[in-house]
């Protein structure tokens, strides 16, 4: 139980740092006022307080999608996603798990797909290199549109405490597949 609320609060400090980047880039294209918010605005400002976990400065990442030019993905179709990891520091982390979210591209705060959890459990010591493949499956069911791809990964390091870093937070067009 206690493993479980320590996850918890993992996930709602990564949907929190999603809801950041989100607003950062629609408050930057928007230009409606906060009084247009109503009772909303209070729901973003409690959220906004939540504690965040932040990227630790000596883990450095860095992603492809192997199989495709740019992020357009067939919906029913597994995507693959690599990502590659660099410990630049002098402490040794634990890459705990990658996950991601398929969001609205009008409103990220709702989620219109979570893709599964991938525990990784490695280590990367001082100085070291190594790669993750996570694979993710747009639901078949959906429009061919696009939606915002938020895909993170989860790490800690040797005292415990927790961080993240954000892989891909970006546009990702649904195609239909091929194969149909």
């Amino acid at each position: 139980s206690r493993r479980a609320m320590a996850f918890l609060g993992r996930w709602r400090g990564v949907s929190v740092l999603c809801l950041v980047f989100a607003a950062v880039a629609r408050a930057q294209d928007d230009t409606a006022s906060d009084d247009n918010l109503g009772e909303y605005a209070s729901q973003y400002e409690e959220e906004a307080e939540a504690p965040k976990i932040a990227p630790h400065p000596d883990m450095k990442a860095a992603f492809v999608f192997p199989d495709f030019d740019k992020p357009h993905f067939p919906m029913g179709e597994s995507v693959d996603m690599l990502a590659a990891f660099m410990n630049t520091g002098t402490k040794t982390f634990n890459i705990t798990e990658v996950a991601g979210t398929l969001n609205s591209p009008v409103n990220f705060a709702f989620v219109v797909q979570n893709f599964t959890r991938q525990a990784v459990n490695m280590a990367l010591r001082p100085n070291e290199e190594r790669s993750v493949l996570y694979e993710f499956t747009p639901d078949g069911r959906l429009e061919a549109l696009d939606f915002q791809l938020c895909l993170t990964a989860l790490y800690t390091d040797e005292q415990g405490a927790e961080y993240q870093t954000v892989l891909f937070n970006g546009t990702a067009t649904l195609v239909e597949s091929s194969s149909e």
